[in-house]
Parts: C-alpha cells; sequence; structure tokens
C-alpha cells in the first residue's frame, strides 16, 4: 500500500514540475501584461471544445491561442482583438477574460499532496524495514 502511495506522489510531484511553470508565467502575464491589439487569422471553431484554437499575428509571427466556445462565436477571421501579453514571455498570450487564479493554485495544492504521499510513504516503508 505505502509503495503505491510513493509512486503515486513521485508521479504527482514529476506532473506538477511539469506543469506549474507555464501555469506560474500565464499568473504572471495575467497581473502585470498590457493589452496588445492582433490580427485574427483562423478561427477553428469545429471542433471538440479541448481542440478550440483562434490562430494571430503580432509582429509579424504568427501564433495560436486555445479558446472557449464563447469567445471562439465571437471572434471572426480579419477582426483586431485585445490579448494580455508581456515581453518578457514572447509565446505566452491570454484572453483578459480566460485567467482561473484558481488553477495555479490547484497545482500547487497537488504538488504539495504529492510531496506529503511521498514524505509519509518513505517514513512508513523505513518503519517497516526496522
Amino acid at each position: 500500500m505505502y509503495k503505491f502511495n510513493l509512486i503515486g506522489g513521485m508521479l504527482l510531484v514529476v506532473l506538477c514540475c511539469a506543469v506549474l511553470p507555464g501555469k506560474l508565467v500565464e499568473r504572471e502575464v495575467a497581473r502585470a501584461g498590457a493589452l496588445i491589439p492582433v490580427e485574427v487569422i483562423k478561427v477553428n471553431c469545429n471542433a471538440s471544445g479541448a481542440f478550440r484554437f483562434m490562430h494571430f499575428r503580432f509582429q509579424g509571427k504568427q501564433h495560436s491561442l486555445k479558446i472557449d466556445p464563447a469567445s471562439c462565436q465571437r471572434l471572426q477571421v480579419g477582426q483586431t482583438t485585445l490579448l494580455r501579453h508581456l515581453d518578457t514571455h514572447p509565446d505566452v498570450f491570454l484572453l483578459p477574460s480566460n485567467y482561473s487564479p484558481g488553477e495555479s493554485l490547484s497545482w500547487c495544492a497537488l504538488f504539495f499532496l504529492g510531496s506529503y504521499a511521498i514524505i509519509s510513504s518513505v517514513m512508513r516503508l523505513r518503519r517497516r524495514r526496522a
């Protein structure tokens, strides 16, 4: 049982270490990013909810951004829209209304849960061997 908790805790910590830095960058862009105008090139609304994307041009480069269904219906090709962006993170763009601060907190909580599972499992496995 404790070996299962140890493996599960390790998987949680590895997953969080992979995802959390990106979420923290999104948080920084949402808090301090300026609203910049971008030109919408393509909007893909026909796919499922997980794969709705907006392709846009900013400073001569093409970027894409995952969007929600409401934004997908609102945006049209050729339209100019405002996105949050920081120059320190050139590939991170956010719709002004799409950032959820609770998401970063959830990933932090999962990281601490995984860390707790690792520590408690290691301690109990040590007691068992002694």
